[in-house]
């Protein structure tokens, strides 16, 4: 027998064999190459360190966005900022009925949830609002959701009245706003997890069979491209609502046990215990998630509806990644010139997120660059504009998007020109006067728009009062300009169309 030191861990080596064979009265020595090949996942640290508890004790779902950490739990929003460890709560609502059944996964800055009941919804980070889409067309319960590109899965369940978990699969259309059924499962599932990496998805655990049996250790994958499942190496724990990360070249299991898997050998190891009290079931039902170099285990339950605060995290760095984003520009756009354009590529996703957004057209001459993902910009010469998206992640990949804006000239041109130009760096601080404004308002220099005679008050919210005195005699043109965000109440109107 082979004997490896102990806590070393085989990669891919070449192990030669002498055997002695004793053949008509003669000893012959043979050497015979065995090859042994294990996990060349990526490494992770040794020992999982606590961090900053949830000022809510709750179960819910983590994402990662911008730098921070979203988690929605069953009456709250809390964000988490590395930089200073801390926790606060941005919203008192959440997702009410069984935070710790379902999932979520993110696209853009929308955060799509399926709760246990498999109430459908998401969680607009910019707007700080959650929105109704439609449930899926199988009502079931203790679904798992994923992610693969910009399409959002549910999977697994059970329907009330019949214990037996399902093995179906269906795919969310964000651009449609409707639910499709594709390949089911191999093997039926509720209270498992599934997770999407390098395009593909991953259904890990749960209960099969009736419901009331034991926790599996089977896993499958799902290629979207081809609507087919594959079984892949079994769990070496068995596992129900657990926890999933990945840094885009791995997947760790968030758990009582935590297991890490190299989805390149197929290959599944130990990885080190939470130092936290369980619920005496074999699972914490904690969010798991991943962000700079770190796998987090966040909330959970210590028994029903018994939450816990505690978070955690384990060095988990980034893999090599190798995967162009998806950039989406959203679609083409007929706009006025003096009219804010919005541009808008939140849908633009990432295996491992997306770093900067960068847009580029060119406009009388001169190329214009803006940046962020909705940035706005004001086109005062007509015309068909071709803007480009460039987006990339951490590890400098990066993918392009193209939106045509199409303006039309307007009958109101800007105050004190009558051609329509674009804004020229004029100033005359002698001719006006400003008076400071209430509520939340901001009144732009002059210098900053078409003469010194054209200042542009922007009202943000609150009551609107704001002076500007004019020293120059002479017919004036007010012009007002209203945008009004999409607003609605998630619990009483009808799902917004998809908006981009």
């Amino acid at each position: 027998m082979i004997e490896l030191p102990a806590g070393k861990r085989l990669k891919k080596v070449a192990i030669v064999l002498l055997a002695v064979m004793f053949v008509n009265c003669m000893f012959y020595s043979l050497l015979m190459p065995i090859s042994a090949q294990r996990s060349r996942a990526s490494p992770i640290g040794t020992a999982w360190e606590k961090v900053n508890s949830l000022v809510q004790a709750e179960a819910g779902y983590a994402q990662p966005y911008k730098g921070k950490i979203y988690f929605i739990g069953g009456s709250s929003v809390q964000v988490f900022e590395p930089s200073t460890g801390q926790w606060k709560v941005v919203k008192n609502d959440g997702i009410g009925y069984q935070p710790y059944k379902g999932g979520s996964a993110i696209v853009g800055d929308r955060i799509y949830i399926v709760n246990g009941w498999c109430e459908a919804s998401y969680y607009c980070i910019t707007n700080n609002s959650f929105f109704d889409i439609p449930n899926p067309n199988a009502t079931r319960l203790d679904v798992a959701v994923g992610r693969v590109g910009e399409t959002i899965y549910v999977s697994g369940g059970w329907i009330g009245g019949n214990t037996t978990s399902t093995t179906t699969l269906e795919a969310y259309d964000i651009d449609a706003n409707v639910w499709r059924t594709v390949a089911p499962m191999q093997t039926g599932r509720k209270d498992h997890e599934m997770i999407g990496v390098n395009g593909l998805l991953y259904a890990i655990g749960g209960v099969p069979g009736n419901g009331w049996g034991g926790y599996t250790t089977t896993a499958e994958k799902y290629d979207p491209q081809t609507d087919t499942w594959s079984y892949i190496a079994s769990t070496l724990h068995s596992h129900r609502e657990h926890g999933l990360a990945t840094n885009g070249d791995s997947i760790l299991i968030v758990s009582s046990d935590c297991e890490l898997y190299d989805i390149h050998q197929d290959f599944w190891s130990s990885a080190p215990l939470i130092n936290a009290q369980g619920n005496g079931y074999g699972y914490f039902a904690s969010a798991g998630t991943w962000l700079n170099g770190y796998a987090y285990s966040i909330g959970g339950r210590t028994a029903p509806d018994n939450w816990y605060s505690d978070a955690y995290r384990l060095q988990f760095p980034a893999s090599n990644d190798t995967e162009n984003p998806i950039a989406n520009a959203g679609r083409d756009i007929s706009t006025y010139t003096s009219a804010y354009t919005c541009l808008d590529g939140i849908l633009s996703s990432d295996n491992t997120g997306i770093e900067n957004y960068t847009w580029s057209f060119q406009y009388n001459g001169s190329t214009v660059s803006l940046f962020g993902p909705g940035p706005s910009f004001v086109f005062w010469t007509p015309g068909n504009y071709t803007v480009v998206l460039n987006v990339t992640d951490a590890a400098g990949n990066w993918a392009t998007d193209k939106v045509t804006v199409t303006v039309d000239a307007t009958i109101v041109t800007p105050p004190g020109n009558n051609s329509a130009q674009p804004p020229q760096n004029n100033t005359n601080p002698q001719n006006n006067t400003t008076q400071t404004p209430q509520g939340n308002t901001t009144i732009v220099p002059p210098n900053n728009n078409t003469n010194q005679d054209d200042p542009l008050i922007e009202w943000l919210s609150g009551n609107l009062w704001a002076a500007y005195s004019i020293l120059l005699a002479g017919m004036m043109t007010l012009v007002l300009l209203i945008s009004v965000a999409l607003w609605r109440d998630r619990k009483s109107l009808p799902p917004p169309p998809p908006v981009r």
